[in-house]
């Protein structure tokens, strides 16, 4: 029983593994808070970043140290999902859509946009909580490989449902949250688009 309640206990300490990708940290959103936190320790933004993942390494170190004793046991037992840490916080957030058109000249039609009950094209698939959370990553710069995969599987979809489909793009719309520091911002924009011409994939 004791055994059981250290294990959990040390199980829950968050993961740092993903957040010590550098290349998520040149994430604009990522840069700007990073930026913010080497101002209030009084550091440069570079200095701060080096620091920081120094310490991150050592922690990420400590805590694989200590789950060792308990791997065999997590693995036995099916315990296997962790709590990883994100890079940043951000007051941005990113929502996906979907769009096709027929023709070269023709105007761009959207089939799939996140929470939008008008345009809802395979919601059940693009809608489960684990297909949402890899298109989440999407967005990020170091999983921009896994977004032209991601973004090609989905037009070969359409492709298959609809043989008029000449393309398809898939992008983000980037929403700001206003904050009394910040009380103007940006309007909401698509962009980050993929395009995927249809007669290239298999149909």
């Amino acid at each position: 029983m004791l055994f059981h309640l250290a294990g959990s206990c040390v199980a829950v300490l968050p993961d740092a593994r993903y957040g010590l990708d550098r290349r998520a940290w040149a994430d604009a959103r990522v840069e700007r808070e990073l930026a913010v936190w080497a101002d209030r320790v009084g550091m440069t933004p570079s200095a701060f970043q080096d620091r920081l993942y120094e310490l991150a390494v050592g922690y990420e170190g400590a805590r694989s140290a200590a789950l060792a004793p308990f791997e065999a046991y997590f693995r036995v037992s099916g315990v296997s999902q962790n709590w990883s840490m994100f890079a940043a916080g951000t007051v941005e957030s990113d929502r996906f859509g979907l769009r096709a058109r027929r023709c070269e000249d023709c105007p761009w039609e959207w089939l799939y946009v996140h929470a939008d009950d008008d345009h809802a094209w395979s919601r059940a698939v693009l809608g489960h909580p684990r297909v949402r959370s890899a298109i989440f990553r999407w967005s990020w710069p170091s999983h921009a490989g896994r977004y032209e995969r991601g973004c090609r599987a989905l037009a070969e979809r359409v492709a298959s449902a609809d043989a008029d489909v000449v393309a398809v793009e898939c992008s983000f719309e980037r929403s700001t949250l206003p904050s009394p520091s910040r009380p103007d911002v940006p309007a909401p924009a698509w962009g980050r688009a993929r395009v995927v011409q249809t007669r290239t994939v298999a149909r």
